[in-house]
């Protein structure tokens, strides 16, 4: 692909937008540890959390033995129908940490501060790579990016031909000239 200014800017920026999307994945993931590790503090083994599961369960199938009882008798209430959220405990527990109010857990901000950061880095840095790119020639941009250690590889392949497919002149059929054509 030929290098332009253009294809540059928007190589760096995928590049940025690929290294913030993996921090915000790790700052999720130390988020969850985080939350988990406060809610261990209170709870230790989800003891609580997992007997409210469990009784949770215990109701939603009782609840589904009366929705089989009143079908069978072709009987109706409103509004009460057969209860099909059963899941496994690490879903379920994954579920009600993550609906823990953020303000609420001690320590959370110190967490996220380190991630924002990293991120607010990596913008500056490929903000200003970008900036550099657009200051010179594409080329001048490339060598520049190679310097840096990107891989530049794409920007120096020729245009690519599309392989012409074989025709067969015999089996040609062009149409024939006729008077009007003339």
């Amino acid at each position: 692909m030929k290098p332009t200014k253009a294809r540059l800017r928007n190589y760096v920026d995928t590049l940025k937008n690929s290294v913030e999307k993996e921090i915000r994945e790790k700052k999720t993931k130390a988020i969850r540890a985080h939350i988990e590790s406060e809610w261990l503090k209170i709870d230790p083994e989800f003891k609580k959390l997992r007997g409210y599961f469990e009784s949770l369960k215990i109701r939603q199938n009782v609840k589904n033995e009366l929705v089989d009882l009143l079908e069978e008798n072709s009987l109706e209430i409103w509004s009460f129908y057969r209860d099909t959220d059963a899941r496994d405990f690490e879903t379920y527990k994954k579920g009600f940490l993550e609906k823990l109010k953020y303000n609420s857990i001690k320590g959370l901000a110190k967490v996220e501060a380190v991630y924002d950061q990293e991120i607010r880095e990596v913008r500056e840095t490929y903000n200003a790579i970008v900036a550099n790119v657009e200051r010179v020639p594409a080329k001048q941009g490339v060598a520049y990016l190679e310097e840096l250690g990107f891989n530049v590889d794409v920007f120096k392949e020729e245009e690519a031909q599309l392989p012409m497919i074989a025709v067969d002149k015999s089996k040609l059929r062009l149409p024939s000239e006729t008077a009007d054509s003339k």
